[in-house]
């Protein structure tokens, strides 16, 4: 998947296209009409426009599948290629059920993670500009008072002078300097470090289980959908919400076509727990993959909820920590220095 169309895709309207897609033709309405009831939907403006053209590819007797991929830079190639899966196999109805649940879910985690995490932040910043504020402006003050009594100036507000008078006089270089350190060097640090860094961060127990989830839903939507269990892997290969997951699914589908069991197959990865080998196994052995399939997603997202939310519950604690520490910092750094010149 291009980085482009990475950027351009809104998940949020996304959603509600799959949502409204699936409702109205789970209701028997025809495709055609569904996207004559879409045009009325709460969308951005780019994606009012492209159910308004993919409308007319319809009308012009054009596939669903084809429709959508003359907007393939606002639509992700999973979506597309389990579009075409399910008009393919004739399992539509079953393919966009699957991909209903998948976007509603993990849209639904994200909210959650960007609503508990917004107000913390805020938290921070604002801190962090008090700190800033009062290391250029309050501080540089108390220069004059040490001048009048005749007392040596701690080195401490001599260096915020030094760094106020470099900003008012070079504001420009003052915020090159800022970005260079502070966004352009860091950023270029994990470029060059990126395999490490994704390493680092898929070793995350909460990562970790949101792969597995992730991946246990395309599983199940390509068991629903009636194509091979090879074919669908393939399709799966640049899902896009979830790094790492091409090379997985390509590992898993090498031993497929080497006649191998997908429990057996999965278990040479490291994305999945024994429990959940064990039910898939299960499930092949029985013949009843995909209601087992079905059994494990809801088990695996109610433990990844559990999961987040006690994430979500130590946010608070741990940003007071961190704004204590912040303040602790500066007062043990810059504001004891200065009193203790003055009393001294």
């Amino acid at each position: 998947m291009k980085i482009n169309t990475l950027l351009n895709v809104r998940y949020k309207d996304l959603q509600i296209i799959i949502d409204n897609m699936f409702n109205l033709y789970k209701s028997g309405i025809p495709i055609f009409n569904s996207f004559e009831l879409m045009e009325e939907l709460p969308l951005s403006k780019e994606y009012k426009e492209s159910i308004k053209g993919i409308k007319e590819e319809l009308n012009k007797g054009e596939s669903l599948h084809y429709a959508f991929t003359q907007y393939d830079r606002l639509y992700p190639k999973f979506f597309l290629s389990m579009l075409k899966v399910g008009e393919e196999t004739g399992r539509l109805g079953d393919v966009l059920k699957g991909l209903d649940l998948y976007y509603k879910k993990v849209n639904l985690m994200k909210r959650r993670l960007k609503s508990s995490l917004t107000y913390p932040a805020i938290l921070v910043l604002a801190s962090l500009f008090l700190v800033v504020f009062f290391g250029l402006f309050v501080i540089p003050t108390f220069q004059d008072i040490f001048i009048s009594m005749e007392k040596e100036v701690p080195k401490v507000i001599e260096i915020f002078i030094r760094i106020k008078i470099f900003i008012d006089k070079s504001p420009f270089v003052s915020v090159i300097f800022l970005c260079f350190w502070g966004v352009i060097i860091p950023s270029i640090i994990i470029f060059y470090n990126k395999e490490r860094v994704m390493t680092i961060i898929y070793k995350v127990p909460l990562i970790k289980r949101f792969r597995e989830y992730v991946s246990i839903v395309l599983l199940s939507i390509i068991i629903k959908s009636g194509i091979s269990l090879s074919t669908g892997l393939e399709q799966c290969m640049d899902i896009d919400l979830l790094g790492g997951v091409k090379e997985q699914f390509s590992n898993v589908n090498l031993l497929i076509l080497e006649g191998k069991a997908l429990n057996v197959a999965l278990e040479k990865t490291s994305g999945f727990s024994k429990y959940t080998l064990a039910h898939i196994k299960l499930g092949e052995e029985c013949g009843n993959l995909e209601g087992i399939l079905n059994n494990l997603e809801k088990e695996l997202f109610d433990k990844l909820n559990l999961e987040l939310n006690r994430i979500l519950e130590l946010i608070q604690p741990i940003t007071i920590v961190f704004i204590g520490g912040l303040v602790m910092s500066f007062i043990l750094i810059v504001i004891l220095p200065v009193f203790e010149g003055l009393i001294g």
